[in-house]
């Protein structure tokens, strides 16, 4: 066993793969530790600000980059009782970001990314709005996960 884990990890190394946030010079999160994210409006906009700043890290001093967001979000019932009262929702979250260069304004990066979650729409008024916030909570962590990769993967490009 300790032999199949000794070849693959030298299969692994051979190709040339290496870890995006842990970079061979450390280029990827200094460049990504000079991101300023740009304040983005509602409650789920903040946590998603809050934790993109947590994953670039905590150098914020002379930022050579900006992060706008754009944050849509949509809920739809599913799951229809006989009285036509939904038993399940399912939430989606939406953003368009752009990465910006702030000293000369060029556009370096922009796309979507969009993250998805249901939950229980309960008899209880609390606990609906309990699990509708665990399933916001959930997905705007999938959200900031997948644009950080994003823009992990761009500076890796850069810096070969």
């Amino acid at each position: 066993m300790r032999v199949l884990a000794f070849i693959s990890a030298l299969l692994i190394a051979a190709c040339g793969f290496h870890p995006v946030l842990q970079s061979r010079q450390g280029a990827v999160p200094a460049e990504m530790a000079r991101i300023e994210v740009s304040l983005i409006p509602n409650r789920s906009g903040q946590m998603l600000r809050n934790l993109l700043m947590d994953r670039f890290g905590k150098s914020r001093e002379n930022p050579l980059y900006r992060l706008d967001i754009v944050l849509t979000e949509s809920i739809s019932s599913l799951g229809l009782r006989k009285d036509a009262t939904a038993t399940r929702a399912w939430l989606n979250l939406g953003a368009t970001f752009t990465l910006t260069e702030t000293a000369t304004g060029t556009v370096l990066l922009q796309g979507p990314a969009q993250a998805n979650g249901s939950y229980n729409i309960l008899d209880s008024g609390y606990g609906s709005f309990v699990t509708e916030n665990d399933a916001r909570k959930q997905a705007i962590a999938v959200l900031a996960d997948n644009i950080a990769t994003r823009l992990a993967l761009h500076f890796d490009r850069q810096h070969p």
